[in-house]
């Protein structure tokens, strides 16, 4: 795995003060048939996070 020292996030509702946690996430509620935890897979935009320091390609206010 890619980022083992960093723990799994959690879900720990909307009332955490916790930035990185998970506020109204259910990954086993069913959509179309499929758990969330299928729909909602970690994904990172490439020309925000790696590209161009994380602005926006297409200017601001986009």
């Amino acid at each position: 795995m890619i980022f083992e020292e960093i723990a799994t996030i959690l879900c720990e509702g909307k009332d955490s003060r916790n930035p990185l946690a998970f506020k109204y996430y259910q990954p086993q509620a069913v959509v179309l048939g499929r758990p969330m935890s299928d729909w909602t897979r970690f994904a990172v935009a490439f020309w925000h996070s790696i590209n161009n320091d994380g602005a926006d390609m297409f200017g601001p206010g986009t």
